[in-house]
């Protein structure tokens, strides 16, 4: 049976006239109903727990892409990693890599690679002689830093339609209306997550709204500290990302302060990205 309250709320956004409380309602109530839709998932649990979040989609893809980027630049700077630490490493650049990506680098599919790195770390764990394509797929991964965001705008509006399609709570038409609230919920997922903390075994970073310097286009992204040789090392990766150009989705008063850090953001009256004041 179908929830009234979500089903009004689906049907209001629908109808162009959604607010904040809809959104944060519809990802709480689909957080345990999300049909593997792992994204509806992590913005519902991100809205119930914001305080810190040490698991779901945007904390894992931080976790692996760490992995992934403190391998490399270890690895690029003479220093050999222990078996143990290879072997998270490649196994996170995979996760973090897409289908297209392992395809084009070793000519396998992504379930063909994962058996082909499993069976060379064994492998290489007791001594063995690797095969080609075993060789390839270790190499690949253990020499790669992937950057690939945990999920977009785009993926995310998908993935919440699905969801309540297949739920019943959303007809063929009324998606098509439901869709043009992608920029107001995209705006809401930044101003939402922005702030929010991540933590990784000893490492805790944060989740800040920004955008990308060569396109201009908002997202959220966090400083991951890589390593210290000599001095800390970070890397900046993005971890949802849209095509939201800033110029035209913030407000004026944020676009000219240059650091977000701290700032309590929100969807303002106009709908764009704002400061609370």
């Amino acid at each position: 049976m179908r929830n009234t309250d979500i089903k009004r709320r689906v049907d209001r956004i629908a109808r162009g006239k959604g607010r904040h409380e809809d959104f944060v309602n519809i990802f709480l109530f689909f957080r345990t109903h999300h049909c593997g839709r792992l994204s509806v998932r992590d913005v519902g649990d991100f809205i119930a727990h914001r305080e810190e979040r040490g698991r779901g989609e945007v904390t894992d893809r931080a976790r692996d892409m760490l992995l992934s980027c403190r391998h490399w630049l270890l690895t690029e700077n003479g220093i050999t990693p222990s078996l143990e630490d290879i072997k998270e490493a490649v196994q996170a650049t995979l996760r973090v890599a897409t289908e297209k990506q392992i395809k084009d680098a070793v000519g396998l599919d992504k379930g063909q690679a994962k058996a082909a790195l499993k069976t060379a770390l064994s492998k290489a764990e007791d001594g063995g002689v690797l095969k080609d394509k075993e060789r390839r797929v270790l190499n690949y991964l253990g020499r790669t830093f992937i950057w690939n965001v945990a999920f977009t705008d785009v993926s995310l509006m998908e993935d919440l339609v699905h969801v309540l399609k297949f739920h019943d709570y959303l007809d063929d038409a009324d998606a098509i209306r439901f869709c043009e609230a992608k920029t107001f919920l995209a705006l809401y997922v930044i101003a939402t997550l922005h702030g929010t903390p991540l933590t990784m075994k000893n490492e805790t970073v944060t989740l800040r709204a920004t955008f990308r310097q060569e396109t201009k286009q908002l997202g959220l992204k966090a400083e991951l500290p890589v390593a210290n040789l000599g001095k800390p090392i970070s890397a900046s990766v993005f971890l949802f990302s849209t095509e939201l150009a800033a110029a035209d989705h913030c407000d004026q008063s944020l676009l000219d302060t240059a650091d977000w850090t701290g700032l309590p953001l929100e969807v303002s009256s106009e709908g764009k990205l704002a400061v609370i004041e």
